[in-house]
């Protein structure tokens, strides 16, 4: 049996190479939480830092045995870099801070019933599939529907996050042109989202109107001209300006946009669905209400005059479908998965109006008040309901 090696200081030999590193237990077990191939170029990463320890005689062992002690520090510091990155992906917290939807830890939960959609979803599935007549279906159908009827929006389009909308309806409806905005609405918020840099990502020229704390209704007026495209009003999330400030709402600028037959673009944020005023929130948009005040994009058929450089409405389209899918060769990009899509069809919550119907449906002989005024209150109608029938039997 060879006798270990043992010198007063250690040399480049005594590193321990890649392959001695991977073949050692523990990178037996980390394989599991990185894999081989990262693992191997943890284990060159190492090997890198050991060599540099020896070079400045910075490793010490009490026993002089040089090999044996720089092959521990070695497989020590593999664990400490494997074990931090599997450290370093999503897992769950709690969330202790008193902000109920934190962005940075994921906003609101799933329900039960998405996560449950998600698991359905990861399966084989018909993300693009009609059952009815066996031919290929829209990926976001479903879902979209939903949005429709949530919205009172002719059609709707889900795309992954506010930033992609942004994109790409500037990109189509104003990248060879001029969009308006208001100077006090150009914010930059989480994520790096800055309204400038997204506008001039998609091509459009950004034309300021206003002033940082006010803006009229005659500065939009007064900026149109041939080459606008589109008018923009920008949600500013959680930036405020108080006091002297003012700004026209959106049905003003609806009434504008259509008088010079130009489409007005909503960012309105958080996406606000439910009307939560009666809970204190009363500064977020609802994107309803949005809709019925006129910000809508208006689908036509249009003819490019190449003489003049301009284009001609020709006819409206009666159906907002005619224009389903945007002709943008990014859109594939920005569109979402199937498990997303089903886990938010799993929650979207059912229409006021429908449940009230299904309720007195279910529940034959309750009086029509108590469902209504149960569906009004947004509680569970069931229980309740099956509690009233039996009292009154």
């Amino acid at each position: 049996m060879a006798k270990t090696e043992k010198t007063t200081r250690p040399n480049l030999r005594h590193v321990p190479s890649v392959d001695q590193l991977l073949r050692t237990d523990a990178a037996r077990e980390l394989r599991e939480l990185v894999g081989i191939r990262r693992l191997t170029n943890i284990a060159r990463s190492v090997t890198a830092e050991i060599r540099s320890l020896v070079r400045s005689n910075s490793f010490t062992t009490a026993n002089g045995d040089y090999a044996a002690g720089l092959l521990a520090e070695a497989v020590r510091r593999m664990q400490i870099s494997a074990r931090s990155e599997g450290d370093a992906g999503i897992r769950s917290v709690v969330n202790a801070t008193g902000v109920l939807l934190h962005t940075n830890l994921g906003r609101a939960p799933l329900s039960e019933a998405a996560r449950a959609a998600i698991d359905e979803a990861a399966r084989y599935c018909t993300v693009e599939y009609a059952v009815e007549t066996g031919a290929r279906g829209g990926r976001g159908a479903r879902v979209e529907s939903l949005l429709k009827d949530l919205t009172g929006a002719e059609d709707a389009l889900v795309v992954n996050n506010c930033a992609a909308a942004a994109l790409l309806i500037l990109t189509v409806l104003a990248g060879d042109g001029e969009t308006i905005v208001s100077r006090g609405e150009l914010v930059e918020i989480g994520g790096d989202f800055r309204v400038p840099d997204v506008m001039a990502s998609s091509g459009t020229r950004m034309i300021e109107v206003g002033t940082t704390n006010r803006t009229h209704l005659e500065d939009y007026r007064s900026a149109i001209n041939a080459g606008t495209r589109l008018i923009m009003r920008v949600h500013p999330s959680n930036y405020r300006i108080v006091g002297f400030a003012s700004s026209p709402g959106v049905a003003e600028l609806a009434s504008l946009a259509h008088e010079a037959g130009l489409p007005l673009y909503e960012d309105a944020g958080s996406g606000q669905l439910n009307d939560l005023r009666k809970y204190g929130v009363i500064d977020e948009p609802i994107v309803r209400e949005i809709v019925e005040s006129g910000a809508a994009v208006k689908q036509e058929s249009r003819l490019y005059n190449s003489a003049e450089g301009r284009t001609y409405s020709m006819r409206s389209k009666e159906e907002a479908h005619d224009y389903r899918y945007f002709p943008e060769p990014d859109l594939p990009h920005l569109i979402v998965d199937e498990e997303w899509q089903e886990a938010v069809r799993k929650t979207v919550p059912e229409l006021p109006e429908n449940t009230c119907a299904f309720t007195k449906a279910s529940f034959a002989g309750v009086p029509d008040g108590l469902t209504t005024m149960l569906t009004a209150l947004d509680v569970p109608v069931a229980p309740v309901l099956s509690v009233a029938r039996a009292v009154r039997t």
